[in-house]
């Protein structure tokens, strides 16, 4: 009796463990299975100069979507960034007009954005925990030179000819669905986002 009881008690504890990686192998897949609010998608934007500005950069329209106008973007310069963040930055020698901040924390083995942050002259905020809580992204910096020097990062920043708009856009190639994300912030202020699986 005691060499039965032994023996399911460990029969038991294995298919305990086989339903604990099994459940957790669920919960990380789940994970992956981003979810696309079709409400944000570029398909849906309605304000014809802001949907043209972000067809001229992004993968997920230029085959169709007519761009109505040419468009004039400044892309702003990526001067830092590493396996946790990205920093943009226009400016000159005496002050910076432009600064973009991306903060990206590791969850397992994936990165999720942390924080969004955004300088316009001395006026500056973090975009809502509300649009960048659901968010995983690719590591920050794609390419580097072989002193340590950024070359290119999936993110982009982006302003607009007449410097009213300010476009920061990230690709993540590295998910379940890929997705491409825009944030979009007018007159120093947070407008909207465009989300479109790739």
């Amino acid at each position: 009796m005691k060499i039965f009881f032994r023996k399911k008690t460990t029969i038991n504890k294995i298919i305990a463990f086989l339903v604990i990686i099994f459940y957790g192998i669920n919960i990380g897949m789940g994970q992956n299975n981003f979810q696309i609010n079709d409400k944000e998608s570029f398909f849906q934007l309605k304000e014809d100069t802001i949907k043209d500005e972000i067809a001229s950069f992004i993968t997920k329209s230029p085959n169709c979507h007519e761009i109505i106008k040419s468009v004039s973007l400044k892309e702003i310069s990526l001067k830092r960034c590493s396996d946790s963040f990205a920093f943009f930055e226009k400016g000159n020698l005496f002050a910076s007009e432009i600064i973009v901040s991306i903060e990206t924390e590791e969850i397992g083995q994936r990165y999720k954005l942390k924080e969004l942050f955004y300088i316009h002259y001395k006026y500056g905020f973090s975009l809502p925990d509300s649009v960048i809580h659901d968010i995983y992204v690719s590591v920050p910096c794609a390419e580097y030179t072989s002193k340590g020097k950024p070359l290119s990062s999936n993110y982009k920043v982006y302003q607009s000819g007449d410097r009213k708009r300010i476009y920061i856009y990230m690709i993540n190639r590295e998910s379940n669905p890929n997705y491409e994300v825009t944030w979009v912030i007018i007159n120093d202020e947070y407008y909207t986002r465009v989300i479109d699986v790739l």
